[in-house]
C-alpha cells in the first residue's frame, strides 16, 4: 500500500484548509458534523463522537470528470458515396477524397443492404442489355389489328398568367393642424414653435410621399416586365403548338391516304412508324413497294456479332463486389441469332400495323462479313422471309 501525503492548516475556528498530494479543500466545522469543499467534489461528515459511528456524504462529483465528459469527442459523421473499381469491388469516399481502407469497411458494413441493393441495381443494368435483345418481339401488334391515327397531345403546358395583384402600400397622408390652444395664442414664442412643428411635419410628408411614389413606381414596372415576359412566353408556346398541331395533322392524312393505298404517302407513314421504334442495337431499315403498294420488300442492315455483351453480371456472396463472366461463344451466337431474327419479326408487324392495305412483306436482313479469301467486307444476308 503507498504512501499518503495530506496536511492541513487551520484559518480559523471551525474553518481548515487541507493540502493532498493532487489536490486542496476547505473543511467547515468541527467534531460532529463538517462540510468539506474540493476539487472532488462537496462531502459532508456527520459522527458521534466517541462512538466511531459516522456518516458521509458526496454532492456533485469531479470536476476534472465533469470536464473529461464534456470534452469526450463525438462520433464523426459524414456523407459516404460508393463505386465500383475495375475489378468490380465497392470502393467508398467522401467528398471526393477516397477513405481509408478501414473506414470504407466500416462505411460498407453500416450500410450493408444499401450497398446490396446498389450493386443488384447495377447488376440488373448490365444485363438487361441482354434480355432487351431477345425481347424485343414482345411488341409486336397483331398483324389482324387496324390502326386508327391517333392524335398525340401537345406536351407542352401553357404559359400560367401572373396573378394580378395591386399595390399594397398605402398612400402617406398630411397631418392635420392642431388647433391653437389659449397660452398659444396668449405667448408668442408658442406660436413659433407652431410654426417650425408644421414645416417638420411637411418636410416628413414630403419625404414619405416621394418613397412611396418611387416604390409604387417599381412595383408598376416590375409588374408590366411580368406581363410582358407572360406574353412572350404565350406567343411563343403558341408558335410551337401549331407547328405541332400541323405535323399531327399531316400524319392524320398520310395515314388516311395510306388506308387507300397511296405509294408515296405509305412510305411517309411507314418512315414515321420505323423511326419511332427504339432498338437496343443500331438497326438500318431500307423499304421499297411493289404491285401498287400491295406488297413492302425490307432490306435490313443488322447490328454485328460484337455489338452483342460478351459479360453476365452477378452480385458476389459477400455482397461487396460484383463478378462478371464471359459468355461462351455458343452462347453469344444463340443470343445474337434470337436478336436478329426478333428484328426481322418485329419490323413485319410494324408494316401489317402500319398499312393495312399490305398483303404481302418480304424481309431481308444482312449483316458485313469478311470474305476471307480477299480480306474485303462485304454484306452477307443471313435470311430472308416472305409473311
Amino acid at each position: 500500500m503507498g504512501f499518503r501525503f495530506r496536511r492541513s492548516v487551520k484559518l480559523a475556528p471551525g474553518v481548515r484548509l487541507n493540502f493532498g498530494m493532487r489536490s486542496a479543500s476547505i473543511s467547515l466545522g468541527g467534531r460532529g458534523g463538517t462540510l468539506t469543499f474540493g476539487t472532488s467534489g462537496t462531502t459532508a461528515t456527520a459522527s458521534i463522537p466517541g462512538s466511531g459511528l459516522s456518516y458521509q456524504h458526496r454532492f456533485g462529483s469531479s470536476g476534472s470528470k465533469r470536464k473529461a465528459r464534456r470534452e469526450r469527442p463525438q462520433p464523426q459523421q459524414f456523407a459516404v458515396a460508393f463505386a465500383l473499381d475495375e475489378d468490380g469491388k465497392v470502393t467508398a469516399s467522401s467528398e471526393g477524397e477516397p477513405l481509408s481502407p478501414r473506414l470504407a469497411r466500416q462505411a460498407v458494413e453500416q450500410n450493408r443492404e444499401a450497398v446490396k441493393r446498389w450493386l443488384k441495381d447495377r447488376v440488373d443494368k448490365i444485363n438487361q442489355a441482354s434480355q432487351a435483345l431477345r425481347g424485343i418481339y414482345l411488341s409486336t401488334p397483331p398483324p389482324i389489328y387496324r390502326s386508327s391515327f391517333e392524335s398525340k397531345p401537345f406536351p407542352e403546358e401553357a404559359p400560367v398568367p401572373p396573378p394580378p395583384v395591386s399595390f399594397s402600400r398605402e398612400r402617406p397622408q398630411k397631418a392635420a393642424p392642431r388647433r391653437a390652444g389659449f397660452m398659444e395664442k396668449a405667448l408668442p414664442w408658442f406660436e413659433e414653435r407652431k410654426r417650425a412643428d408644421l414645416l417638420k411635419a411637411e418636410l416628413a410628408y414630403r419625404r414619405e410621399l416621394a418613397e412611396w411614389k418611387t416604390a409604387r413606381l417599381a412595383f408598376e414596372r416590375q409588374k408590366a416586365a411580368s406581363v410582358r415576359a407572360y406574353e412572350q412566353s404565350r406567343d411563343a408556346w403558341s408558335q410551337r403548338k401549331a407547328i405541332f398541331d400541323a405535323e399531327q395533322e399531316a400524319r392524320r392524312e398520310a395515314h388516311e391516304a395510306a388506308m387507300l393505298g397511296d405509294p408515296e404517302l405509305m412510305a411517309k407513314s411507314l418512315s414515321i412508324a420505323l423511326s419511332e421504334l427504339a432498338w437496343p442495337l443500331e438497326t438500318n431499315v431500307n423499304f421499297d413497294f411493289l404491285d401498287a403498294g400491295r406488297q413492302v420488300l425490307l432490306d435490313v442492315d443488322l447490328p454485328e456479332i460484337e455489338d452483342v455483351s460478351r459479360v453476365v453480371a452477378r452480385v458476389a456472396a459477400n455482397g461487396k463486389r460484383i463478378l462478371e463472366k464471359r459468355k461462351s461463344q455458343t452462347a453469344l451466337r444463340r443470343e445474337y441469332a434470337e436478336h436478329v431474327h426478333a428484328i426481322g419479326f418485329r419490323l413485319v408487324g410494324e408494316v401489317f400495323r402500319s398499312l393495312p392495305c399490305v398483303v404481302s412483306v418480304v424481309a431481308s436482313a444482312y449483316s458485313q462479313r469478311v470474305d476471307k479469301a480477299l480480306g474485303s467486307i462485304n454484306d452477307d444476308y443471313l435470311y430472308s422471309v416472305e409473311v
